[in-house]
């Protein structure tokens, strides 16, 4: 005697076919929201890695310097050029370079930052958009169990398990976008610290050169 029970699965091109233009409408939403934050996540890794390259100096050839690092240096050296033809007795040339340096770091802070507040909205509200498609999705539901007249348990549980589809997507697409951001927030604390300790050898570099054309 065969005692096996047969356990439905979700079928899911059936769900969308079977799902009105909201509930549609909703998991393209999230489908957007998942596929940005993979590729925010894929990009801002890539480009933390060439960042991380442009900042590092060769070690066998130490007068060698990566793009980012000539064009800073290129900055501050212009910077304390200005500062000796116009402001050299209103201002210490140290402040004068610190002010570029706090330019330099504000535009690589905000380069670091590129697509973050994107990954947070997604991890917020990812969950809240697939809610709204299950709450309405079990609003369709018994709605249609109320006019058929039939309210059994296995009428209303294929429906309303269907419906929860949509929170477990939610959740799919809210949980990797949270591990993205945090991910991405320690590297570029990391990336940042790295930069500045650059940025600051550069400026001293600058002070030596001008110490240097003082005495001679």
């Amino acid at each position: 005697m065969n005692t096996s029970t047969h356990h439905p699965e979700i079928n899911l091109s059936m769900l969308w076919q079977q799902s009105d233009w909201v509930i549609q409408a909703i998991a393209i939403i999230l489908l957007v929201m998942s596929i940005a934050t993979w590729s925010i996540l894929i990009v801002r890794m890539l480009n933390l890695i060439q960042l991380r390259k442009h900042l590092t100096v060769p070690k066998h050839n130490s007068k060698h310097q990566t793009t980012l690092l000539t064009d800073w240096q290129n900055q501050l050296s212009q910077a304390k050029h200005e500062h000796q033809q116009h402001f050299h007795q209103a201002t210490p040339l140290l402040e004068w370079l610190d002010v570029h340096v706090a330019g330099l770091k504000a535009q690589f802070t905000s380069n670091l930052q590129s697509g973050l507040s994107i990954l947070a909205s997604v991890a917020a509200t990812a969950p809240f958009v697939g809610l709204l498609g299950t709450v309405w999705g079990i609003h369709r539901a018994l709605l249609a169990m109320g006019y058929s007249g039939q309210a059994t348990l296995d009428k209303i549980a294929g429906p309303v398990g269907e419906a929860l589809v949509m929170t477990a997507f939610g959740l799919v697409v809210a949980i990797p976008a949270v591990v993205a951001y945090n991910t991405l927030q320690r590297c570029n604390k990391k990336m940042l610290k790295h930069a500045q300790t650059q940025l600051f050898q550069l400026r001293n570099e600058c002070l030596k050169i001008h110490a240097k054309d003082v005495t001679q």
